[in-house]
């Protein structure tokens, strides 16, 4: 059964609303998270002051690689009419590594066996912002599951 209006004191949280509430934190969750990668200044890009990286051989043979900050973007999923109940951080493949510490082909087990260093860029907003999601999927009382986060990769 789908909970359509929840009172909460003087307010009801009706599902246009909590969606909206949903989106919002997106919003603002992205935008730290842009903050952070931001903050990247020696990848392999800026070495060589480009803007995309296209690989020559390999596997990847003609694959372009953006930069982190230009390619986050929040994604919603839910059923027709119903309630947002996934959020999913959409970023580049390589975003992972780097939150990790590791490179493509090494195994997350391996982090502090190579160079590559882990750098927190996107648990560290998330790990702040769930709380509101939290509350706001309290706030609307809807029997459902919340699923904080899915990791897409590119």
């Amino acid at each position: 059964m789908r909970i359509q209006e929840v009172t909460t004191g003087d307010a009801a949280m009706t599902t246009a609303r909590y969606n909206a509430a949903v989106k919002k934190w997106g919003r603002q969750l992205r935008g730290m998270v842009k903050q952070t990668a931001s903050l990247f200044h020696k990848g392999k890009l800026e070495q060589r002051g480009e803007t995309e990286h296209t690989y020559k051989s390999g596997p990847k043979a003609g694959k372009t690689e953006g930069r982190l900050v230009e390619n986050l973007s929040m994604q919603y999923k839910k059923d027709v009419g119903a309630e947002i109940d996934t959020v999913s951080l959409k970023l580049l493949r390589h975003g992972v590594f780097r939150e990790y510490g590791v490179g493509n082909g090494t195994p997350k087990g391996k982090v502090g066996m190579t160079r590559r260093t882990k750098s927190p860029w996107m648990s560290e907003p998330i790990e702040q912002k769930e709380g509101e999601l939290v509350q706001i999927a309290a706030e609307h009382g809807a029997e459902m599951v919340v699923r904080l986060f899915r990791l897409k990769k590119d």
